[in-house]
């Protein structure tokens, strides 16, 4: 079982681990790209982030021993590092 402690850089291990899914497979990086852009931000960017994440990974990522896992994501985390890209 992992621990809630902060893990390299992210807050726990499951923000890193859906982070790196996320920016480091081609496919699911260019996706996040258009579903970013085309949401026109009429919910919260934070919900946005989640829900983009919960689509992509409904069982969790592949890195992850079930689904639950999900809920200890910190989406608040994802969202400004996600901002921070977008103002680059």
């Amino acid at each position: 079982m992992r621990n809630d402690k902060e893990y390299n850089g992210w807050t726990n291990w499951e923000t890193w681990n859906v982070a790196l899914w996320v920016d480091n497979d081609y496919e699911t990086y260019k996706e996040k790209q258009r579903y970013v852009r085309t949401r026109h931000f009429r919910e919260s960017f934070e919900d946005l982030v989640e829900s983009f994440c919960n689509k992509r990974y409904p069982n969790g990522t592949p890195d992850m021993d079930n689904s639950s896992e999900m809920r200890k994501v910190n989406y608040e985390e994802i969202a400004n590092a996600w901002k921070e890209d977008y103002n680059e």
